[in-house]
């Protein structure tokens, strides 16, 4: 089974109507193999020379470790194509509703997605990697007919019935854009890489000393690193130590203080803010 991410809470699973975007993350769950990873609605912002700024988001993407990634764009419902016009429409239980190019729409998150993560990769890492990439439309719930939408190759349109055989036709998807991506294979020491600017993980911190600006009093804890730096200088008669604002020097400095002062010996705690001061008072 492939992972995917991010992972739902079952309770999401438990509608009485599942829509077409669950079934497809369900499928690509069960039936692709343990290598492929999918990400499911991802977005992000970026801007084009013409256009400016843009927002993107991805039905889904896949993300294999040597056929590289596949845009997929999901459309659930009957698909109504009118070429006279140039419309497309989805008709559904709740009625119809025009719908963007479906075909168009995995093209240009493709070309961005790849814009996207080319750039963040040489920010993050001083230099260029190589990535290949590939688009389709899943109509997941209908019958595809070629002939319907003559502009799409059946080989990156997949259907109601793709689910049977669904390794291979992701597979035909990737292929379609074999001599498109020659030479572009994933180098392996940044398969990882990519994984992490796809599925990020972080934390904002805290300041200390900004949170006194604005009248909060509350003391947060130590991290680990300060725990071991405390340690560390317990037996220092002299300690000088700098940091930019809000890495904990000023707790750091109170906790060392409180330590001093429980082992009965008397202390001096100066600082230069008055809102510090006051809530190391109290």
């Amino acid at each position: 089974m492939a992972k995917v991410y991010p992972i739902l809470k079952p309770e999401l699973n438990n509608g009485p109507e599942e829509n077409s975007e669950k079934k497809t993350y369900a499928a690509l769950a069960q039936y692709l193999s343990d290598d492929y990873r999918v990400f499911f609605s991802i977005d992000w912002s970026g801007k084009e020379a013409i256009h400016g700024s843009q927002d993107y988001e991805c039905d889904f993407i896949v993300f294999h470790p040597t056929k590289g990634i596949l845009v997929i764009e999901v459309k659930g419902g009957g698909i109504r194509y009118d070429g006279k016009y140039d419309l497309w429409e989805s008709k559904g239980r709740k009625g119809n509703f025009k719908i963007k190019n479906p075909i168009k729409q995995a093209l240009k998150n493709k070309h961005a997605l790849k814009s996207y993560l080319f750039q963040k990769f040489e920010e993050q890492y001083g230099r260029r990697t190589h990535l290949r990439l590939a688009h389709c439309v899943w109509f997941i719930d209908t019958d595809y007919n070629e002939g319907v939408f003559p502009r799409g190759h059946q080989d990156i349109i997949l259907d109601r019935s793709s689910v049977q055989n669904l390794t291979e036709r992701i597979s035909k998807a990737y292929a379609f854009y074999d001599d498109e991506n020659k030479d572009r294979n994933i180098p392996k020491d940044d398969y990882q890489k990519l994984m992490a600017l796809l599925l990020p993980s972080g934390e904002l911190k805290q300041s200390i000393v900004k949170n006194l600006e604005y009248g909060e009093v509350e003391i947060f804890d130590l991290t680990n690193e300060q725990l071991k730096l405390l340690k560390s200088i317990r037996k220092q008669k002299k300690v000088f130590i700098s940091g930019g604002a809000g890495t904990g020097k000023t707790l750091l400095g109170f906790e060392k203080a409180k330590e001093e002062a429980q082992l009965g010996k008397k202390v001096l705690y100066t600082c230069y803010s008055r809102p510090v001061a006051e809530s190391m008072e109290k």
